[in-house]
């Protein structure tokens, strides 16, 4: 025993030198590129100014487009010009996001094509899916990160894990600023567990100094306040924040309290060097409800209830996590650039789950590097050829302990394990600009992803139950995009995707006869997505586009053009429209199944679908947002051994959803919002016994903005589910089924009406 212990402590140690890899090289080349600025600025400064004079040959013109849209598009890898991008993205910024109940982050997402976010019971945890993506991060199991399979930034730097799950802790929707959305598959670029990518961007962009205090109440014992305070001077920006919310919940056992601080430091020491430190922490304690069954959900009265064993179980998750991130871009030539970044996230997770209670300490760290090149081999031909690497690394131990009464920690320990997961990839994009129409994209990538588990528990050494798995697969990806007339794009792309197992997948089934571990047969999720859209602007108010930012790419004549095509005066002052459709095959997709204490792969999956999003400005202060998707999404070939699910509908998907929001303002700071949200139906289950019902919710808000001295007063009143229906918003994929059918529980039922009034106050 003191042998096995003397070999247990070695392998911790190396872990953690294994560990200091990846985010501490990351923290270090960052520090060490900060002083790079003014050793290149001499040299090319001629260049430069050169440059951004205008004072070029005709035949260099696409140079000068091409570096510009280099440094637009490098520092997040998402594509800076929506209307260009041979992809379907969608940029969401300013009034649009602003909150109203302020407590998920799905209110910011609400009205993006394809993208189904939905509360579950009304607190911090979202449900997301992306064209079926996620779908499964719904179950008992679900509740260590309540997203799969859709990858998550702050920032630009990734919240997901480097199995593919994501805490939503740090997701404060009351300090948004942007949020940039990709629908397409993004495992190019972003690697594993990127059937969609969304970046949160907090404050970066302001360049005076302001202070901003927020305060919001509203049904069901509501609280929250955040306060804000930009400082700026020269060179550098200051933003610091801390927000805090509380809701008791409508249904019992559904209580909620978050706190978040943060502070970000932006400096551009020199012209060319830009340098971006971020700062982060949150405690967030969240009871857990449970799903219920149908005759639960379909009565007003038990659908308040919660599941009694949780509540006896005090099930809940009380997480605490600090995360610090930083970014360098250097630009060390005029069409050279090179972004270095890197991130720490130490987190100490407890929870009482599934008749145990869970102690998770944990280290998630990571970095990256990035070069990009922009050079023009012909007129009227600019190349972009942008190269990177990216690391993550996530270790740290696991011990569950007996329950003790009211859900405390017991005396024994049931299990005591080491779980570790290391992925790092490498890729390569080219990006062609020939003449002012035609974009061409190629990309691959190449990922390195190793699991490691270890049991400690003195009770069960057995060296078999200590195992390491690697998976290797390359993704490439190719699209086109063709600007047919001024402002209006079509597009199409092939993208190949992956997605590996999360942690808690890996366990095998008990058919395999096998102790708990590494599951010898369990593959990555790999799909194949045929995708194309057009998008553009149709009308617009000469001299005014409040559809799409002007981003450099587009020749100065092709602007020129697009501003005299449109019309001065019409009923229709902007409309803007975002239309994509897609078909895509998973194979050996990832299925929870007995409430997710194992999981199998079925063989293939299939998805197809329509996205659209529309905008649309009549004039007279009135404003109309679209959104909707239309979609099959169904099993070809899926056999559990236990059952036979083909051609069966896929579980937690629907097949329609859509949004929309009518807002009038008459005069500048007031303003009138009707909106409403459909879901379609679905099942919740392979066996597609337990049907989710469509439903559909009206919300309504109204809001004054008035000046107060130096101060800038905005004042809403927010209703949800005016009609006060009783619905199923979100579901747990695969539940436990007792004996008795009827008896399975699924559905989360939806919060009834509720109001919600909040006050900002602003100086700048």
């Amino acid at each position: 025993m003191q042998r096995l212990g003397e070999r247990r402590r070695r392998r911790d140690v190396n872990a953690r030198r294994e560990r200091i890899g990846v985010g501490g090289l990351a923290l270090f080349l960052c520090a060490s590129t900060i002083g790079l600025g003014p050793v290149c600025v001499a040299a090319a400064y001629g260049a430069v100014r050169h440059a951004a004079s205008g004072e070029t040959a005709a035949g260099d013109t696409a140079k000068v487009y091409v570096v510009a849209d280099t440094v637009l598009v490098l520092s997040e890898r998402l594509p800076a010009d929506p209307r260009r991008a041979p992809a379907a993205v969608t940029v969401i910024s300013g009034e649009d996001l602003r909150p109203t109940r302020g407590v998920g982050i799905e209110e910011a997402l609400s009205m993006v094509p394809g993208i189904l976010a939905l509360s579950r019971s009304g607190g911090t945890d979202v449900r997301i899916t992306a064209r079926g993506f996620g779908a499964r991060g719904a179950g008992e199991r679900s509740n260590a990160g309540t997203t799969r399979g859709i990858r998550i930034l702050l920032d630009g730097s990734p919240l997901t894990e480097p199995d593919g799950r994501t805490s939503l802790d740090l997701a404060d929707p009351t300090a948004l600023e942007r949020v940039t959305v990709l629908r397409s598959n993004g495992s190019v670029l972003f690697g594993s567990a990127s059937g969609g990518v969304i970046d949160l961007g907090t404050p970066s962009n302001f360049r005076g100094p302001f202070t901003e205090l927020q305060a919001a109440g509203g049904a069901f014992g509501l609280r929250r306040w955040a306060v804000s305070q930009g400082l700026a001077g020269g060179p550098t920006r200051v933003y610091l924040s801390g927000s805090g919310s509380s809701f008791d919940g409508w249904r019992a056992h559904s209580e909620n309290e978050r706190t978040i601080l943060r502070g970000s430091l932006f400096c551009e020491p020199s012209t060319r060097t830009s340098i971006a430190l971020y700062a982060a922490g949150a405690h967030n304690l969240s009871c857990i409800p449970g799903a219920l069954t149908s005759a639960q959900v379909a009565n007003r009265d038990s659908a308040e209830a919660a599941n009694p064993d949780f509540v006896q179980r005090n099930e809940r998750r009380d997480n605490r996590i600090v995360r610090v991130s930083t970014s360098v871009r250097h630009r060390y030539a005029p069409s050279r650039l090179i972004e270095i970044a890197g991130f720490v996230e130490p987190k100490t997770l407890h929870r009482s789950e599934r008749k145990s209670y869970r102690d998770f300490q944990r280290i998630h760290d990571g970095g990256s590097a990035l070069h990009a090149w922009s050079f023009a081999p012909f007129p009227r031909v600019g190349l972009r050829w942008s190269a990177g690497i990216d690391g993550a690394w996530q270790d740290g131990t696991t011990i569950f302990y007996n329950l003790g009464p009211g859900g405390t920690r017991g005396t024994s320990i049931k299990a005591d394990k080491r779980e570790a997961i290391r992925t790092l990839g490498v890729f390569s994009e080219v990006e062609g600009r020939f003449g002012s129409r035609w974009t061409l994209t190629a990309g691959l990538r190449h990922d390195d992803i190793r699991y490691a588990y270890d049991n400690h528990a003195p009770i069960e050494v057995d060296p078999s139950l200590s195992a390491r798995k690697t998976l290797r697969e390359v993704t490439p990806r190719g699209a086109v995009a063709f600007l047919f007339h001024s402002g209006h794009t079509t597009w199409a792309a092939v993208t190949s995707g992956l997605e590996a197992p999360a942690f808690n997948e890996t366990d095998p089934p008990p058919s395999l006869g096998i102790p708990p571990g590494l599951n010898p047969i369990l593959k990555p999720a790999r799909s194949l997505t045929f995708e194309g859209g057009l998008k553009g602007r149709i009308f617009g108010t000469r001299g005014s586009d409040t559809s799409f930012d002007r981003r450099a790419g587009e020749s100065e004549g092709a602007a020129e053009a697009d501003h005299l095509d449109t019309p001065p005066h019409g009923v229709i002052r902007t409309w803007t429209y975002d239309l994509a459709a897609y078909r895509l095959e998973v194979r050996n997709d990832i299925i929870p199944w007995d409430g997710g204490a194992y999981y199998f792969m079925d063989g293939t999956s299939r998805r197809q679908g329509v996205e659209i999003g529309t905008e649309l400005s009549p004039g007279s202060g009135l404003r109309l947002r679209v959104s909707g998707a239309l979609s099959s999404n169904w099993h070809v070939t899926y056999r559990t051994g236990l059952d036979n699910f083909d051609n069966m509908w896929s579980a937690g998907i629907p097949g329609r959803s859509l949004n929309a929001i009518l807002r009038w303002e008459p005069r500048a700071g007031f303003y009138l919002e009707a909106a409403a949200r459909h879901c379609g139906p679905y099942y919740a289950d392979d066996a597609n016994t337990a049907r989710v019902p469509a439903w559909t919710i009206l919300d309504g808000a109204m809001g004054a903005r008035v000046k107060i001295g130096g101060m800038q007063a905005d004042v809403a009143l927010s209703a949800r589910n005016l009609a006060d229906r009783l619905y199923t918003e979100s579901v747990w994929v695969n539940a436990i089924v007792p004996a008795n059918p009827a008896d399975a529980r699924f559905f989360e039922p939806g919060l009834p009406r509720n109001f919600v009034a909040s006050i900002t106050l602003r100086r700048e």
